[in-house]
């Protein structure tokens, strides 16, 4: 008994030491940990995460604001979103959903540094884009937006064949959140709608979701016009946050304005014929977007505007039209279509808005449903001042060239098929462009499929294809501006005949809307004079408006600062079909008398006599300010420059009070004047008072002279005497034939060449024959060169010469006079050196030299130019050749043409000559 209570009470000694080391233990971890606590409470903690029924967005809840970055990666294919400080905080992971697109969510914690990210991955079905924001009502909560799964319509057996296209609308696939989707300020960049499946990178900055219909936050647009049961119903998608209403008389019209929301409405005039009112017509500035409401009568019913579930609606007391009701019991879908698309039947389409005129219009479909070579997706934008047409080709397809024919355009694309969902026309007149329409289709060549795409066009642009990777680009060249073919409008009710204020379809109508690299159109360049306005295209009707609430558009438009002055009044009746906003400014100050002055961001309008009197009156304050400032004295040095020169640009300078005098003697120039225009100067005197480079130029002048001479002749001597007389009372006969030959016989001093006389004796006794003969060939070659140089400033004509002057007299009434004609080598030259350090020159080169006679004659060789040459280069000025070839046979008539033995009886003297001039310039900076 004793031994079992000491054992009692060792056990619970025990007890007791245990509590007391874990009571302290407990004490020293908690004061351990208090920094990481207080270090964990300053990062954010998700409460929840959340999927929507059909799996179309996934909601992350959080008790702080969130920071996030996007992207997309992986296989399978996953939407990673990293929340930095950020704990996950007691969400379960992982959670399987299984539903639309999405197969399951991941959460982590991953520690970085002394921060702390949760990494969030959706893993995917399939491959799908997507968008993620933050609502701008509450940053706290982050959103997932996915498209939503749509089931399989089955294709009418009718759409199986290839039949030729219809127009139709054109449709383009886009992601689009439900309403009130928020954009965050530093929310990633999640992949575009538009682009192709491929993976994207992810961005270290967040940006955004863009929209192809969104607005200016968050993907805003308006997107439908529809009458109700009690009203008008104006869809926005992504929901309104501002929004402003009031009504106009003179005719009665109500007015919305919806802040931070852009039209993507196909047309700008919706007929409602309703509640008393005619239609609905839409104009858009960059901030927001106008519908007005036109009375059908002379007087609107009464009316409120306010928030609903699509957008704003306009109750109204009226008559409703007819099935509104039944309308307005269905349920409202989460992006309501505009009343101008037609549902286009395809096999799993996806969802299809209309494609506004915008930037570009774009149509694709994922690889899944592509076969071996197939055209994926095709997009038409305007972009430099080219309309391109994008070709997205998978697979085997190989393009050819483009064909013009009496339908258009056409290129064949060999090896490619044309899914159904691209089989569609592009209808793109409102761009502008000279491309009407683009037709993708395919036909059947050989067992083979062909796709051809048909370009439709206005005129005969010039275009070019170009191919990069899978992507096939068709350029045509836009000619300049297109005029914009503008939708028919509803007739406009009556007006009363006082100034009434702009109606906004006539006051702002822009053209449709295009990024600001693909709104550029190049003016024609033979045109450099003319003004080139570059500002945003915009549609201006007015009857009658005040000329104030014109600018006040126009600043709305241009994102300027008006400043109109009090004596702005009057109206204008105007009608400007797209043009800039920049030109049609100019036009109204033209029309209304008026000009303008810009500074900065701000614009100043008045009256231009006002604007010239404001010039005045400055000009004259700052002459009387002038008249009331100290006159100074200045000696200013001349080193370089002429003093003449220096003192006329002083001249401009010098205020009215201002004296200007100048020492030749020293090279000075006094001034006495204000110190301000001292000051200007002695500036100008710093530039122009500098030292001038020095050229030199050096002429190379080369004559070459060659000559031949060949003599070659045959002579004969016949001589009779007869000292009786006997025959016919002659006594004596002497006779030479034959060619002409030097009269020196062989061994003649000086002669060259060979010389032979013989003497054939006495034919009989009276008669003598003797016989010459000569040959004599020379030849000659002659080189003279000349090198005269010469240094000179720059722009500063020098010469040099060397010769002689040869006395020539004349004869007249008056007497005789002595006239000296030069005969020298000159070289004349004036250098200007160029900005790119080469020498500009004007030359005249010459070599004149006195010739042979009495008055002897004056051979002129000589070359004037003006040319450039690099520093220290060579070049050849001009160049004269002459080629003198002469040939003479003489002999006796008839004997000298036998042949051979006319050789006996003529002589044959030949000269060759060649004379041969260059002139060489050679410039060097002499510095």
């Amino acid at each position: 008994m004793t031994r079992y209570q000491c054992r009692i009470l060792c056990h619970a000694m025990a007890l007791i030491v245990l509590v007391a080391v874990s009571a302290g233990c407990v004490k020293r971890m908690t004061a351990a940990n208090e920094p990481a606590q207080a270090e964990a409470s300053a990062f954010a903690t998700l409460k929840s995460v959340t999927v929507s029924p059909d799996a179309s967005s996934v909601e992350l809840s959080s008790d702080k604001p969130l920071t996030y970055t996007s992207y997309k990666g992986g296989d399978p294919t996953q939407i990673i979103v990293d929340i930095s400080q950020t704990e996950p905080g007691a969400v379960a992971s992982p959670i399987e959903v299984n539903r639309g697109n999405i197969k399951r969510i991941e959460l982590e914690r991953q520690p970085v540094g002394g921060s702390v990210v949760t990494h969030l991955t959706i893993v995917l079905t399939k491959d799908v884009d997507f968008a993620v924001a933050t609502d701008p009502s509450d940053k706290s909560k982050l959103k997932i937006y996915l498209p939503v799964v749509e089931p399989e319509v089955k294709a009418e057996p009718a759409e199986a064949k290839e039949a030729p296209l219809a127009e139709s609308k054109i449709e383009e696939k886009t992601l689009t959140p439900p309403a009130a989707a928020p954009v965050a300020e530093a929310s990633a960049a999640p992949v575009k709608a538009e682009a192709s499946p491929a993976a994207p990178a992810p961005e270290a900055k967040a940006t955004p979701a863009p929209q192809k219909d969104g607005g200016a936050d968050g993907g805003r647009g308006l997107n439908a016009v529809i009458p109700g049961a009690d009203g008008v119903e104006i869809s926005i998608q992504g929901g309104v946050q501002t929004f402003n209403s009031f009504k106009l008389t003179k005719p009665d019209r109500i007015v919305l304005d919806l802040f931070k929301v852009k039209n993507s409405l196909s047309q700008n005039v919706i007929p409602v014929n309703a509640f008393g009112i005619a239609n609905a017509r839409v104009g858009s500035t960059p901030d927001k977007v106008r519908v007005v409401l036109d009375a059908a009568g002379d007087s609107l019913p009464p009316y409120e505007v306010v928030k609903s579930d699509l957008g704003v609606k306009i109750r109204l007391k009226g008559k409703a039209p007819a099935g509104a009701k039944a309308q307005a019991s269905e349920p409202p879908a989460a992006t309501p279509a505009p009343a101008t698309v037609a549902p286009v039947a395809a096999p799993a389409a996806p969802r299809a808005v209309p494609a506004p005129p915008a930037a570009k219009v774009k149509t694709e479909v994922p690889h899944s449903r592509l076969t071996k070579g197939a055209l994926e997706g095709i997009e038409f934008k305007v972009v430099d001042g080219v309309s391109r047409v994008s070709m997205k080709l998978y697979g085997t397809c190989e393009p050819g060239q483009p064909v013009r024919g009496p339908q258009g355009v056409t290129l064949n694309i060999a090896n490619c098929q044309v899914p159904k969902q691209l089989q569609r026309a592009l209808d793109t007149t409102q761009f502008g462009t000279p491309v009407l329409s683009v037709t993708p289709y395919q036909v059947k060549v050989k067992g083979s499929t062909v796709t051809k795409v048909l370009v439709k066009l206005r005129g005969n642009p010039e275009f070019s294809t170009s191919r990069k990777g899978d992507l096939l680009l068709w350029d045509f060249v836009n000619p300049g501006p297109v005029a914009v073919p503008k939708l028919p409008a509803a007739p406009p009710a009556p007006r009363a005949k006082a100034p009434a204020e702009p109606r906004v379809a006539e006051e702002l109508v822009p053209a449709p809307a295009r990024t600001s690299d693909e709104m550029a159109i190049p003016l024609p360049s033979d045109r450099p004079a003319k003004k080139v306005y570059t500002g945003r295209r915009v549609t201006l009707e007015f009857s009658d408006a005040d000329v104030r609430k014109i600018f006040q558009l126009i600043a709305e438009v241009s994102n300027l600062n008006f400043l109109i002055a009090d004596d702005v009044t009057g109206t204008i009746s105007i009608k400007l079909v797209n043009v800039p906003w920049d030109q049609a400014l100019d036009v109204i100050l033209d029309a209304k008398g008026l000009a303008m002055v810009r500074q900065g961001n701000i614009v100043q309008i008045k009256p231009r006599s006002k604007m010239q009197n404001q010039a005045d009156e400055e000009l004259a304050a700052k002459k009387a300010a002038e008249r009331l400032m100290e006159l100074k004295t200045m000696v200013f040095e001349v080193n370089y420059a002429s003093v003449n020169d220096v003192a006329a640009q002083f001249a401009m300078l010098k205020s009215d009070r201002g004296v200007i005098t100048k020492d030749d003697r020293t090279s000075r120039v006094i001034v006495k004047d204000i110190q301000t225009a001292l000051d200007d100067m002695k500036a100008l005197l710093k530039t122009l008072d500098s030292p001038e480079k020095q050229v030199m130029i050096e002429a190379r002048i080369v004559e070459a002279t060659s000559n031949f001479t060949r003599d070659l002749g045959v002579q004969w001597g016949l001589s009779y005497r007869d000292g009786s007389a006997s025959v016919a009372g002659i006594s004596a006969v002497d006779t030479g034939f034959g060619g002409v030959v030097s009269a020196a016989g062989p061994g003649s001093t000086g002669a060259g060449g060979l010389g032979l006389g013989m003497s054939f004796g006495k034919l009989t006794s009276n008669i003598k024959l003797d016989m010459r003969l000569a040959a004599a060939a020379t030849i000659g070659q002659v080189k003279i060169i000349s090198t005269p140089k010469v240094v000179t400033l720059n722009n500063k004509a020098a010469k040099i010469s060397q010769g002689q002057s040869i006395p020539y007299q004349t004869t007249s009434a008056e007497g005789t006079k002595t006239e000296f004609v030069e005969a020298a080598l000159t070289l004349e030259v004036t250098p200007h050196i160029t900005s790119d350090g080469s020498v500009s020159m004007k030359i005249k080169a010459s070599n004149n030299s006195p010739g042979f006679g009495s008055p002897p004659p004056i051979n002129k060789k000589e070359a004037t130019t003006e040319l450039v040459v690099s520093n220290g280069d060579t070049t050849v000025i001009g160049g004269i050749y002459v080629d003198s070839d002469v040939e003479s046979d003489t002999g006796v008539p008839f004997l000298a043409d036998i042949p051979l033995l006319g050789w006996l009886f003529k002589s044959n003297s030949k000269q060759k000559t060649k004379t041969e001039l260059l002139i060489f310039i050679t410039p060097k900076i002499v510095l």
